[in-house]
């Protein structure tokens, strides 16, 4: 699905580029702050335990309603376990690299709504919760010790989609409000995926993990519970954005003209294009 995706925004992007007459393609740089929020096996599908996200994006205006994107995001997951037996509390910190195509509906007026879809690639690596009252709380290696007795890749493909709108108070300066969503092709963002988990197969560290995480310890089972196998982990990211416009003569002379005379907005004129 990920190549399928990436091969239609190649041919899509190219299309436009070549097609585009009135295109003036120019960057623009887009950073911003903003929450993360998981959902999978660990916490199914609600809003709780929000952690902080880092973003850093490149737009490149290819024609008057599309920009063709790259970024780098870094941020936290988080969940405390909903099934008090397993008890599987996580943590991930992620390092993401994605492209997007958006389309943008920019009327050349203040405020312009947005969508984007694309394929990115991000870092796994989750770490479960000890809570213990001897030494203190302490977080476990889940990649390295594998509880689960399955290793777990060290990144996955992600597919970012998202909608937003941005509102342009200066000729070289916008604030968005942007919200989206990472559909992962991994079920191990949060280290829980296996349905059943074979006990005698496990290291000792991880059979250590679990008697220490379970309230009751294996109580004599052979096998414990993990989690759904057949769906994909997500999670979304809500941020604030400022984006910085480079100067150039043409746009900001159209732009302060019109607002000398107190117009407020934008003109896109033949061989024009905003960013």
């Amino acid at each position: 699905m990920v190549k399928r995706v990436t091969l239609v925004l190649s041919f899509f992007a190219a299309f436009l580029i070549i097609n585009s007459q009135q295109a003036q393609a120019q960057w623009s740089l887009v950073g911003g702050v903003g929450a993360t929020n998981y959902s999978g096996d660990i916490s199914g599908v609600k809003i709780d335990h929000t952690r902080p996200a880092l973003s850093l994006d490149l737009w490149y205006a290819i024609h008057p309603y599309f920009r063709w994107t790259v970024g780098v995001g870094a941020y936290q997951l988080y969940a405390k376990d909903t099934y008090e037996q397993r008890n599987r509390t996580f943590r991930a910190n992620h390092y993401e690299l994605n492209t997007t195509m958006m389309f943008i509906y920019d009327r050349n007026v203040a405020f312009a709504p947005y969508a984007y879809a694309g394929v990115g690639i991000t870092k796994v690596d989750p770490e479960g919760l000890v809570e213990d009252p001897t030494i203190g709380d302490w977080w476990f290696n889940i990649a390295e010790h594998e509880p689960e007795n399955a290793s777990i890749p060290g990144h996955a493909f992600i597919i970012p989609v998202g909608v937003g709108v941005r509102y342009r108070f200066s000729p070289q300066f916008a604030v968005l409000l942007d919200g989206g969503l990472r559909i992962s092709t991994s079920d191990f963002i949060d280290g829980v995926s296996n349905k059943n988990i074979n006990v005698s197969q496990l290291s000792g560290n991880a059979r250590t993990y679990h008697e220490k995480i379970r309230p009751h310890g294996f109580g004599g089972k052979s096998t414990i519970r993990g989690g759904n196998p057949d769906v994909s982990d997500f999670y979304g990211i809500v941020s604030l954005k400022l984006q910085y416009i480079p100067r150039t003569y043409g746009h900001n002379s159209e732009y302060l003209r019109y607002r000398k005379r107190g117009k407020g907005k934008f003109r896109r004129r033949a061989g024009y294009i905003s960013y």
